[in-house]
Parts: C-alpha cells; sequence; structure tokens
C-alpha cells in the first residue's frame, strides 16, 4: 500500500512540473500558484467550485476573491499568514463585477519574461501579485507580476481596483497580527 501512494505522489508532482514547466512557470510560480489554489480550492471550495471566480494575490499572503454566484456576488478578503477573514457582498453596479469579462485579458500565463513585454521597458516595483479569472473551470488573464507594474496587461480600471480593496483590507488588519 505504501508503494501504491508513493506512486500515486511521484505521477502527481511529476505531472505538474511538467505542465508548469510546459507553460513557462518556474518553482516560485509553481508555488504561488499552489498558495493560491489552497485558498481557492481548501477555504473556499463550495463557493468557487461551480461559480465564476477570480483571484488578485500580494505577496502569496494577502488575497482577494470574487466569486460570482447566480444570486450574488461576495468578495472574500484573507490573510493566509494569520488566518484573518472578511467579507462583503458586491452590489449588480459596482466595477469589480467588469472584471469577469475574458475579453480583457492576454493568453497564457504572464510573467515579465512574457512575450507580453518583448521589446517593452517594464517598470516593475513592490511585491508579487497574482492574478487570474476563472470561467468555466478555465484561466483567463493568470499572471504573476508585481504592485506597480508598467505596462499591466491587466486592464488599468480593474486593476486599480482589485489592488486598491486589497490593499484597503491588507491596511485595515495589518496592525492586528
Amino acid at each position: 500500500m505504501k508503494n501504491f501512494l508513493a506512486y500515486i505522489l511521484f505521477i502527481s508532482v511529476a505531472f505538474i512540473a511538467t505542465e508548469c514547466f510546459s507553460q513557462g512557470k518556474d518553482s516560485s510560480d509553481s508555488l504561488t500558484i499552489q498558495k493560491a489554489d489552497n485558498i481557492v480550492n481548501g477555504y473556499m471550495a463550495d463557493e468557487t467550485q461551480h461559480n465564476d471566480h477570480l483571484l488578485f494575490s500580494i505577496a502569496d499572503r494577502w488575497y482577494l476573491v470574487i466569486v460570482r454566484g447566480p444570486k450574488k456576488s461576495v468578495a472574500y478578503y484573507f490573510d493566509a499568514q494569520s488566518n484573518i477573514r472578511s467579507r462583503k457582498r458586491i452590489k449588480g453596479d459596482d466595477g469589480l463585477l467588469k472584471a469577469f469579462d475574458e475579453a480583457l485579458y492576454q493568453d497564457g500565463y504572464v510573467t515579465f519574461n512574457s512575450p507580453f513585454f518583448k521589446n517593452t521597458e517594464i517598470k516593475s516595483e513592490g511585491n508579487i501579485t497574482y492574478f487570474y479569472l476563472m470561467k468555466n473551470h478555465v484561466k483567463f488573464g493568470e499572471s504573476r507580476l508585481s504592485v506597480k507594474i508598467s505596462p499591466n496587461p491587466i486592464p488599468k480600471e480593474i486593476y486599480d481596483m482589485l489592488s486598491t480593496e486589497l490593499l484597503s483590507f491588507m491596511s485595515k488588519y495589518a496592525n492586528k497580527i
């Protein structure tokens, strides 16, 4: 039985590694994705499993997950280090719901080494961010960049709203740790 479990674990790790490297992801990308998956598939599995959602994180610690449900949309905020959580309902006219248009995002996984930045001067500053929109179990606009980034593959209006929302949560709870 131990050999079988070890074999399953080996196959799983090999598959994940192959999948990551085939998409141009390195080990730090994989760690960021794994931490985000722990939030979405762990704490939030009931909310995200059958609903479109987007995730925006800073420093692999602070997370904003917006879930668009059939009757209501909700923003969830997490501090993975201290396990602080908060949530708020999003009204239909809230600009955050504009972020659910997959046509707004770049194809593929975007990092500083992506074709999106080819032959472009990159201005980057701050902690690492991670973003994606999940619609019908497909990721759109997946990117791992920094808090301040120019040019930005995420539309400015949406990026500013997401970062402002998450930074507001961070400033409210950072001193309570």
